[in-house]
């Protein structure tokens, strides 16, 4: 469509629009009307989670990952961390966004105005 003039695309854009909208007299994205029929009956479903079940990889051993401990311990330096910098710049009287000030009031306690 790069060689076609403005207009020319227009039109075309306002015919496959014109189409589409007689194929799919409404959006069933906005649509209100309820479902009354199965998007998948049984035997769809079940060749659906065959191939889902086919597409996945197995691998012989788990992933190996962090222990919750390690993981929980690694979030708390970091949330730490983050309180004390916001801390720091209301110290200054800096403002802090919204999402600091929460940060604040949540390991704290307390608002600071």
């Amino acid at each position: 469509m790069r060689h076609l003039s403005d207009d020319l695309k227009v039109i075309m854009l306002n015919t496959i629009s014109s189409l589409l909208r007689r194929r799919f007299p409404h959006s069933l994205w906005v649509s209100m009307i309820p479902v009354r029929e199965e998007l998948f009956g049984l035997e769809r479903l079940e060749e659906h989670a065959q191939s889902l079940a086919k597409a996945q990889q197995i691998i012989g051993s788990e992933p190996s990952v962090l222990s919750q401990q390690n993981r929980l311990g690694e979030n708390a330096t970091v949330l730490l961390a983050s309180y004390r910098e916001c801390a720091a710049e209301l110290e200054w009287g800096d403002n802090v966004v919204p999402a600091a000030e929460w940060l604040l009031v949540a390991i704290s306690g307390r608002k600071n105005s």
